[in-house]
């Protein structure tokens, strides 16, 4: 579950999940949900992120660098994601199948232009049984 929260200039949201794959995959449907209303979005494709990183934190934000330079440089909209995440020797692996279709100007409405995925206010914890992060986009 995705929530935007109040920001000046940029777009600033929250995300709570009850695993890590959950946090990473909503995490990603707020970003892309931030430039296309995710309910016009069809799956007729997939790609595929894999990554690797020390941290959750830089993992996290890997994988949603990664799916905005899917979003820009091949111009599809993602509503859907399937994320794997595997840790072994002190390093997350992750495999994500990103689900949507190429962005069509007819059928999608293009809400906003991502610049890119900031470190400001960006962080991933997990606070009891619920995993959070926050991340904010330069829009």
């Amino acid at each position: 579950m995705f929530r935007y929260l109040e920001h000046t200039a940029d777009v600033l949201y929250e995300v709570e999940a009850s695993s890590l794959e959950e946090l990473f995959a909503d995490a990603g449907k707020a970003l892309s949900n931030t430039m296309i209303e995710l309910d016009s979005v069809k799956k007729t494709g997939e790609y595929e992120i894999k990554l690797e990183n020390e941290s959750i934190e830089g993992l996290l934000h890997d994988f949603l660098d990664n799916e905005l330079i899917l979003i820009q440089t091949d111009l599809v909209a993602f509503n859907d994601f399937k994320v794997s995440i595997l840790e072994k020797n002190k390093k997350f692996f992750l495999q994500a199948k990103c689900f949507g279709e190429k962005i069509d100007k007819a059928k999608h409405e293009i809400k906003t232009d991502i610049k890119a995925v900031t470190w400001e206010y960006f962080k991933a914890w997990k606070e009891k049984n619920k995993w959070k992060c926050k991340v904010l986009l330069d829009v």
